[in-house]
């Protein structure tokens, strides 16, 4: 069993046979919350969500990890990923709550309109995320009223963008639109376990080795793992700058 995006943590430990992966949404999520307490200085923080299980499991991470830190989350909102378009209700409702920033991991479609109505409801706050909001339809789109944002990221040696760009234009070609993070991660995982099955494993128990020796698979949704706690290694905070994405603190 490969679970992806299962909501529950640790059901790797119900069986040697159970592989949860750690999905690229949360040490995301932990790495900016960590960001945002220790070194951007705010306490009182919401989050706006997409409601579908990578959403709540990236809203939870960011949630636990700014609790723990002692931060307080003052709002969670959520919308429903490719239905809403309108998203009045949920910034109105964060503005009531004054926060100093705001997490919103996502999609870029959705992440360009959430961005456009917290500027026209004059919400003033720092825009935080994830992966999403380095898209380029995000910055090409939204233009200014994303200049600022952080967000994590998989450092470029991290992902294989060959294969990445090489995949995103196939699934392209066959199904009429950008792969999301399922169709990704799907990919990845079918492409672990057939280069397993192709190369050393000839039982189930030789499969299920396989995967536990190899550890990480480098592939077009950056890298998976099976680790046991959703670490941070290998991910990293930008920003975006006059329309270019710029690493938050660049290594000298």
């Amino acid at each position: 069993l490969l679970a992806p995006l299962s909501a529950p943590s640790g059901l790797d430990r119900l069986g040697s046979r159970v592989f949860q992966s750690s999905a690229p949404l949360l040490p995301e999520a932990k790495a900016v919350a960590r960001w945002s307490l220790l070194q951007g200085g705010f306490t009182r923080l919401a989050v706006l969500y997409p409601s579908q299980t990578s959403g709540q499991r990236a809203m939870e991470a960011f949630r636990d990890q700014v609790l723990a830190l002692g931060g307080d989350i003052v709002a969670l909102e959520h919308y429903v990923q490719g239905r809403d378009t309108d998203f009045r209700n949920q910034v109105v409702n964060l503005k009531r709550a004054a926060p100093q920033a705001i997490f919103v991991p996502g999609e870029s479609r959705e992440l360009v309109q959430i961005a456009r109505q917290i500027a026209f409801y004059d919400l003033q706050c720092t825009l935080l995320g994830t992966s999403g909001w380095g898209h380029p339809d995000v910055i090409a789109d939204a233009g200014r009223l994303v200049e600022g944002v952080i967000f994590a990221d998989r450092s470029e040696t991290e992902k294989d963008e060959r294969r990445a760009q090489l995949f995103s234009a196939q699934y392209y070609d066959r199904y009429g639109s950008d792969p999301d993070q399922y169709a990704q991660l799907g990919f990845d995982l079918a492409a672990a376990v057939w280069d397993a099955v192709t190369t050393t494993a000839n039982s189930r128990e030789q499969l299920c080795r396989s995967l536990e020796r190899r550890g990480t698979y480098q592939g077009v949704s950056g890298v998976l793992n099976w680790q046991r706690d959703d670490t941070a290694e290998g991910v990293r905070l930008y920003t975006i700058r006059d329309g270019l994405i710029v690493p938050l603190h660049p290594r000298q």
